[in-house]
């Protein structure tokens, strides 16, 4: 369950999870529930959550002091101590808790310090580390989203402190296995909508229809039969071979281009973003730690001028394609 918030209507993630239990003992499966939520859960809710639910990703920006910067609830008053109650009774629980952290130019400096905090705290199953994206509300707040090598410099550091105390840090932008796609789809994943249409996108439909891409992939019927259109999927897959910016890049299959709709849309401009930069950056990074190359990443994060070459290399390949 993903949003907004899916907790703001508890009864229907209720109803749903009741429903699907019963229908799936019918034909003796065992499901998993998941739910990505901003914590603000009640004493009940929490409870709920607790006994029916897998795994939970929670929604947590730091210390009270930093998360309440970003996250005040309405008439600017704290939300931090509801979220940790939260936190809390679910990290006391047998739900795997994933915490995710939103970083903007307020928090980048303490990303060691959070992971640190949250390993000792918490003990979580993962914390991810995303950059801030910009919208009017934050800038309203003040919050800029961090520069790339403040950001990239912050996950590495919080990636080795977590990984000391067997937790991994995870950036959504990369992953470890080859991918097609930034999309669910990558992973035999879909999204059911409300209205029926299934998808390989939470973002709502104007929005990737505004960029030019059809992310629908099949659609649940009036009797609850699922119906996936296997040509929707592969196009989806497909779309990667085809982002020229992405091309000639060593991350074009760990991060497989990012979000279709924000990030390479049909027609996207070919010269790397910030989001390629940052993503560029770690990769490199994460493959010299892997290597057992700690004191060569840590050069490359403090020589801005080897960044900036990485940064601008339009060409990673080491065989030309005619060879």
């Amino acid at each position: 369950f993903l949003g907004g918030e899916p907790f703001k209507r508890t009864d229907l993630v209720e109803i749903a999870v009741h429903r699907t239990r019963f229908l799936a003992n019918q034909y003796d499966k065992y499901p998993r529930f998941e739910a990505s939520t901003n914590g603000l859960l009640d004493h009940r809710a929490q409870g709920f959550v607790r006994d029916h639910f897998s795994s939970i990703v929670l929604s947590l920006d730091g210390r009270e002091k930093e998360h309440d910067h970003h996250r005040p609830l309405t008439g600017g008053t704290p939300s931090f101590r509801r979220v940790w109650r939260t936190a809390k009774a679910l990290a006391d629980s047998s739900v795997a808790l994933s915490i995710r952290c939103c970083v903007s130019d307020a928090n980048v400096e303490q990303m060691e310090g959070i992971a640190e905090w949250l390993c000792g705290e918490l003990r979580p199953t993962s914390i991810c580390f995303e950059p801030m994206k910009q919208t009017k509300e934050a800038d309203a707040a003040g919050l800029q989203p961090p520069s790339p090598l403040p950001f990239a410099r912050g996950y590495m550091a919080a990636r080795r402190r977590a990984t000391r105390e067997g937790i991994p840090c995870v950036y959504s932008a990369l992953s470890e296995q080859p991918r097609l796609t930034f999309c669910p789809v990558g992973k035999d994943t879909f999204i059911v909508a409300p209205d029926r249409t299934v998808r390989s996108c939470y973002l709502p439909r104007r929005h990737w229809e505004a960029a030019g891409v059809d992310m629908r992939i099949g659609r649940v019927e009036e009797n609850g039969g699922l119906k996936v259109n296997d040509s929707a999927v592969q196009r989806l897959r497909q779309m990667v071979r085809d982002r020229p910016r992405c091309r000639r890049c060593f991350c074009r299959w760990s991060c497989a281009g990012g979000c279709l709709v924000a990030e390479t849309p049909p027609g996207h401009d070919k010269a790397y973003t910030d989001y390629c930069r940052r993503t560029r950056l770690i990769q490199a990074c994460a493959l010299l730690e892997d290597l057992g190359m700690e004191k060569q990443m840590d050069e490359l994060l403090q020589d801005e001028e080897a960044v900036r070459r990485l940064w601008n290399n339009t060409d990673d390949r080491t065989l030309s394609e005619d060879r």
